[in-house]
């Protein structure tokens, strides 16, 4: 009697594991992201991408779509494709995480360079290896410093400050449902304004990601972006998934400008802080520019 009713304290408890080498693990996605741009260079957008993709792995066309057969049916881009990581993070259970930085599509046969930023969301398979499960980015006027100029080596991101403590597991398939449900919530509340919205829901270090600018980086640089943004968007999820931590998650779906008439991808990457998701990152592709003012 003792021992069945200690099994079935043990089972009433949440699921706990030591946390991962988190450290190990984020320079692995960042090695990842390296060996992916490497290949690039190497052999091109096409074997690239397919090489690191998830079998799930979602890209936007300009609306998302499952990416391993559309990649496998397009013909080689004639264009390289230069990126390399300049910030990461990473879910304490050591299963999610993403990165970013710049990038270079130089079109072959011209001297035209395209820059901008990319987003990567990456999560770790059963065999041990990081796939990318989304992957989208922005262009934008060429900055100080170019993506061939990036170091190929080093530390990029860091740790959860808590990753040192055990991780309570969650119940993934029922997170990913709330955050779906909070995430076409807020895609409703835009509708009524997209910058106070927003700031009510954003960290203080989100990036905000929209063609034709450097990524807005904080809460005041947010605010600057979206008041550059036509006022109103809905937006409705397609997708997302959450960490076996219940920490890190990420959306996609279709934003819509409804006075503009137009409708496009969005990727909305989600950090747990405080017990309530925040939008750590929220890339919107191209909306159109505002009406001008009278």
């Amino acid at each position: 009697m003792k021992k069945a009713l200690s099994l079935l304290l043990l089972l009433s408890l949440p699921a706990f594991a030591q946390p991962a080498n988190l450290q190990a693990d984020l320079d692995a996605i960042v090695a990842a992201e390296r060996a992916f741009a490497k290949l690039s260079v190497e052999k091109g957008f096409k074997e690239s991408f397919l090489a690191f993709i998830a079998e799930d792995g979602v890209m936007f066309r300009p609306m998302p779509i499952q990416a391993k057969t559309s990649l496998k049916e397009r013909p080689e881009p004639q264009i390289d494709l230069i990126w390399g990581p300049s910030h990461a993070e990473i879910s304490r259970s050591g299963d999610m995480g993403w990165t970013m930085g710049p990038s270079e599509i130089r079109p072959k046969g011209s001297d035209q360079v395209i820059h901008g930023h990319f987003v990567t969301v990456w999560k770790k398979q059963p065999d041990g290896n990081w796939r990318w499960a989304i992957d989208t980015g922005i262009g934008h006027d060429k900055p100080a410093s170019t993506a061939s100029e990036l170091p190929k080596t080093g530390p990029v991101g860091k740790v959860p400050e808590a990753g040192k403590s055990p991780v309570s597991k969650v119940d993934t398939a029922a997170e990913t449902q709330a955050l779906l449900a909070l995430d076409r919530d807020f895609g409703q509340a835009t509708a009524k304004g997209t910058s106070a919205a927003y700031l009510a829901r954003v960290s203080d270090d989100a990036r905000l990601m929209r063609g034709g600018a450097f990524p807005y980086i904080g809460k005041d640089a947010v605010r600057a972006g979206l008041e550059k943004a036509p006022a109103a968007m809905t937006s409705t999820p397609d997708g997302g998934g959450v960490s076996a931590a219940g920490d890190l998650g990420y959306t996609y779906g279709t934003a819509e400008w409804k006075d503009a008439g137009a409708k496009v991808g969005y990727l909305r990457i989600w950090e747990k802080q405080g017990g309530s998701w925040k939008v750590a990152v929220d890339w919107v592709d191209d909306p159109p520019a505002p009406p001008a003012k009278p």
